[in-house]
């Protein structure tokens, strides 16, 4: 998580402006890692077709990343917000 700088933003649950937020990139890499390592498992197992996923899975995941709110934690009640939100 990186932290705000120069931002002024809130949690919506505590109004604490002690928050945290995931960055892009952070959040590719996240989605992308099992789904990169389950193909190259399957490619090298099974048949090198799965070898294609790799490049589609990680473009798919930072065009999903780009067009998502950020994910936005509270670090004093550690309440999460935006794109992985869990419902409570």
């Amino acid at each position: 998580m990186v932290k705000q700088a120069g931002q002024n933003k809130r949690c919506i649950h505590c109004s604490s402006e002690r928050t945290a937020v995931m960055s892009k990139w952070r959040y590719v890499f996240f989605m992308s890692t099992l789904p990169v390592i389950m193909a190259v498992i399957l490619g090298w197992w099974m048949t090198s077709f799965f070898f294609i996923f790799i490049p589609a899975v990680i473009v798919l995941n930072s065009i999903l990343a780009s067009k998502k709110p950020p994910v936005i934690m509270c670090m004093d009640c550690r309440k999460e917000t935006g794109r992985a939100a869990r419902s409570a």
